[in-house]
C-alpha cells in the first residue's frame, strides 16, 4: 500500500486544499492527489492559473474545485472556507504551501517586509481570525498527517544578527 492510499484510506472521502497549488511543489502536490481520484482544491492568486491548473487535476482523475486565494488577504479565507463548505461539506487535508519571496540579507529586510503582512494584518498560518490557529501538517512521505493547534499568542519569529 502507497503513502497516498494510506492517506485516502484515511480520508474516505478525499477532499484537500493546496494553496499555491499553480506551480512547483504546489501543483506537483495537486497532481499526486490528483492522481490518486482526491477532490483537490486548487488554491492561488491568479484566477486564469487555477483554472489551468484545474484542468490538468481533472485529467489526471481529481476532482479539481478552482479557489482564488491571496494568503495576504484573510477575507480570500474565509471565501475559501465558505467554498470548500458549500462543494465538499468540509475538508480533510489544508495544505499551506504558498509562499511570498523577498530577497535579501534579513538584517536589511524591516520584520513587516520578511512577514510579508500589511501593517493591519496578524500574521498567521491559515489567517485565521480565532484565538487558535488550525495550521495542517502531512509529513514529506504522507505516513503522518494531522492538524495541529497553536495559539495565537505563541507564533512569533525570532532572527539572530550575522
Amino acid at each position: 500500500m502507497t503513502d497516498i492510499d494510506k492517506l485516502a484510506q484515511r480520508y474516505p472521502q478525499k477532499r484537500v486544499l493546496i494553496t499555491g497549488a499553480t506551480s512547483g511543489l504546489g501543483e506537483s502536490l495537486a497532481m499526486i492527489f490528483a492522481a490518486a481520484n482526491f477532490r483537490v482544491a486548487v488554491a492561488s492568486r491568479t484566477p486564469a492559473k487555477v483554472a489551468a491548473t484545474c484542468e490538468k487535476v481533472e485529467k489526471a482523475g481529481g476532482s479539481p474545485l478552482a479557489i482564488t486565494l491571496d494568503v495576504n488577504r484573510l477575507e480570500d479565507f474565509d471565501a475559501a472556507a465558505k467554498q470548500v463548505e458549500e462543494a465538499w461539506g468540509g475538508l480533510d487535508i489544508l495544505i499551506n504551501n504558498a509562499g511570498i519571496l523577498t530577497s535579501g540579507k534579513v538584517v536589511d529586510i524591516g520584520l513587516e517586509e520578511w512577514l510579508g503582512s500589511p501593517p493591519d494584518v496578524q500574521p498567521s498560518p491559515v489567517g485565521c481570525e480565532d484565538p487558535v490557529v488550525p495550521v495542517a501538517h502531512v509529513s514529506p512521505d504522507f505516513s503522518n498527517p494531522a492538524v495541529l493547534s497553536v495559539p495565537k499568542t505563541g507564533l512569533g519569529v525570532q532572527y539572530n544578527r550575522v
